[in-house]
């Protein structure tokens, strides 16, 4: 994984996420059963 960006929390924790969930919405994990992405 490379990351390209940098995340400053902001102290809204679901917007911070959103955002990460955003990033690593396209990589496809090696072990997908301990990581979904909410639609």
């Amino acid at each position: 994984i490379i990351c390209t960006r940098t995340l400053i929390p902001s102290g809204d924790v679901e917007a911070d996420m959103r955002i990460i969930m955003d990033y690593y919405r396209n990589i496809h994990a090696k072990y997908p059963e301990k990581f979904a992405v909410e639609s």
